[in-house]
């Protein structure tokens, strides 16, 4: 589910607890958090804290995505001649793009940590 939805229909469980309870007061709002938490809003947020931060990474969006396509192309193009293996292509690919073997293994890396 979207987190402002879960994070939305978390809100209203809370406020109507609240108001069953006699009024808004912080200690009647508080469970506005457990009702994060078992719907996962918070564990989500706390699990990819660290996902903006890589999203940053220009590559992303510019040189993996070219790579992609040029790779495909190479791979799934019929032109009767024999394919290579994949990894051979991927390399190739990268060396076009000016990209060394560490800096893809490097946002390969930081992509599953922050994932």
């Amino acid at each position: 589910m979207d987190l402002a939805i879960a994070s939305g229909v978390a809100a209203g469980e809370a406020a109507e607890a609240a108001r069953a309870a006699g009024g808004m007061s912080g200690a009647n709002l508080r469970a506005y958090e457990a009702a994060l938490r078992r719907r996962n809003v918070l564990t989500d947020l706390e699990t990819f804290r660290k996902a903006p931060l890589y999203l940053k990474n220009p590559r992303l969006f510019d040189v993996y995505p070219r790579l992609l396509i040029e790779l495909a192309q190479r791979v799934y193009e019929v032109d009767g001649s024999g394919k290579g293996r994949i990894l051979d292509a991927v390399l190739g690919e990268s060396k076009v793009e000016g990209l060394s073997k560490l800096t893809m293994l490097r946002d390969l890396l930081r992509g599953a940590r922050s994932m």
